[in-house]
């Protein structure tokens, strides 16, 4: 079941919602915060710019891939910028999450795997698929960015797939402003912050002056997973809880239950 997307007459009416998606992302969650009667609040954790793949992706698919992951809608978004054929390379296309399967449909991708329940839109819940359970010498693309876990690719190597990992793009920081902080600062409460990255709420963090952290983590944080709300608690965030998943909307619902 999809999340339910809160509408003006909930709990988050007059609310002042953070969201750390990147730049690109940030108008369409503003729309749905917005949506909600709350305001919207863009402090951009992250930044994504490609990285020279061209030739590992051309020598990859020069290959009998049978199957390849993904690991964000970026790392779709990046390689079909490399291989608009990217779809008809590749029989079977895996996702992370619901976002990134979206991602691979819009792609042309027509045979997608991703995690059945809302509250397993993680590494864990993918490795759980069952086409993914052995691999049998199968080739498998793993497309993503540096960093992360590092949980799937031994784990699918384990299995037996012949694993062939290239990295598209590649997660920075982005730069906040004066005019982040500021808005930040004039903002009036109660908070709610949208967790999906670990990495972007660091990001942010590392930026802000002391008195803007202190403001923020008044902040009630919706994290996707159990990790990140830990991730939450042990940046000082006292009032967090869990999301059924890292969508907008998902973390939106967690808000306003």
């Amino acid at each position: 079941m999809k999340p339910r997307i809160p509408t003006s007459t909930d709990a988050l009416s007059g609310w002042t919602i953070v969201c750390l998606r990147e730049r690109r992302q940030q108008p369409a969650a503003a729309r749905l915060i917005r949506a909600c009667g709350a305001q919207a609040l863009a402090l951009p954790g992250l930044k994504l710019t490609a990285l020279p793949a061209q030739a590992a992706l051309d020598a990859a698919l020069s290959t009998r891939i049978e199957v390849a992951v993904f690991t964000s809608p970026a790392a779709v978004e990046f390689a079909h910028r490399l291989r608009a054929d990217l779809a008809a390379q590749i029989p079977l296309a895996a996702a992370v999450g619901a976002g990134t399967a979206q991602a691979l449909r819009q792609a042309g991708f027509t045979a997608v795997i991703q995690p059945g329940a809302a509250s397993e839109q993680t590494s864990e819940g993918l490795l759980g698929c069952a086409e993914l359970a052995t691999g049998h010498g199968r080739q498998l693309l793993l497309i993503s960015a540096p960093g992360g876990r590092g949980l799937v690719a031994p784990e699918l190597s384990a299995r037996g797939f012949a694993v062939q990992r290239i990295d598209v793009y590649r997660r920075g920081p982005a730069r906040l402003d004066a005019r982040h902080r500021r808005a930040l600062d004039a903002a009036t409460l109660p908070f709610g912050l949208l967790l999906s990255s670990a990495e972007a709420l660091d990001n942010v963090l590392a930026q802000l002056p002391t008195a803007s952290v202190a403001q923020l983590r008044q902040a009630q944080v919706a994290a996707s997973s159990a990790r990140l709300l830990a991730h939450a608690q042990a940046r000082g965030f006292a009032d967090v809880r869990r999301a059924a998943g890292p969508s907008t909307a998902a973390l939106l619902a967690a808000l306003s239950a």
